[in-house]
């Protein structure tokens, strides 16, 4: 092969690896942007909602704690008026 030829194969490989190679990456790369924008906007849609969460979570707990008292406090009253009526 002449110089030229030589010359003229490397531009051409150069090309080839700059268009399928660096293309391939350049789309890698796309994607993973737009993944991290669509994940970063809908991080900051929902954050609000998380703290609203965070914030009430003490609520649910104190709610629950009522619940099971209440529970409790029927079953006691269904049993003394259980054993109030087998008694008579």
């Amino acid at each position: 092969m002449t110089p030229e030829q030589i010359q003229d194969l490397k531009e051409h490989v150069a090309e080839t690896v700059r268009t399928v190679v660096n293309g391939k990456i350049d789309g890698l790369n796309l994607k993973l942007d737009n993944y991290i924008d669509n994940d970063m906007a809908w991080k900051e849609r929902a954050e609000p909602l998380v703290i609203a969460y965070e914030n009430t979570t003490w609520l649910s707990k104190i709610v629950l704690n009522i619940m099971k008292f209440g529970i409790l406090l029927a079953s006691a009253i269904t049993a003394y008026l259980f054993i109030k009526d087998k008694i008579k």
